[in-house]
């Protein structure tokens, strides 16, 4: 089911308050669940900027960078499980890029595992393109990493 037009999409800055939603959507979206304190720490560190997607009034997911010399580091892009295949998650990433450029950006990159052909869709329908790899980048199955970027010069 997709989503509908009486159902309105907004992004918010993330806060305290939403670490437990956002500890569950983590937990089936990646292989490195963060802590209780790392989202505290992400959430109040000077160059993090986290942002959370709401429709209907509810959460559905969430977004990251660390905004570091004109360039955006994306550090976490995930959905409720629920929400995934409507196109939500490229909507997210697009907001992730524009809130970037309002920011200054002129660069924004990121690591996607090899085998998440779903994220890779994403980045690329959101004009990130593959740039160079990091082999064996991920800790729990040491899988490559595809660097993707996109310049906003």
């Amino acid at each position: 089911m997709g989503t509908t037009t009486e159902e309105k999409i907004a992004f918010r800055a993330m806060s305290k308050a939403d670490i437990p939603w956002i500890r569950e959507v983590d937990a089936v979206s990646f292989a490195d669940q963060w802590s209780v304190a790392t989202w505290q720490d992400e959430i109040k560190h000077p160059f993090g900027v986290y942002m959370v997607m709401e429709v209907g009034g509810e959460p559905c997911g969430y977004a990251g960078m660390w905004f570091i010399a004109q360039e955006g580091q994306v550090t976490r892009v995930a959905l409720a499980k629920d929400k995934r295949g409507r196109g939500l998650g490229n909507l997210l990433i697009k907001a992730l890029v524009i809130n970037a450029m309002n920011m200054g950006a002129t660069t924004m990159n990121l690591e996607v595992r090899v085998s998440n052909m779903p994220a890779q869709k994403a980045y690329l329908a959101a004009g990130f393109k593959p740039v160079g790899a990091r082999p064996r980048y991920y800790q729990d199955n040491h899988e490559d990493a595809i660097i993707m970027a996109q310049d906003f010069k």
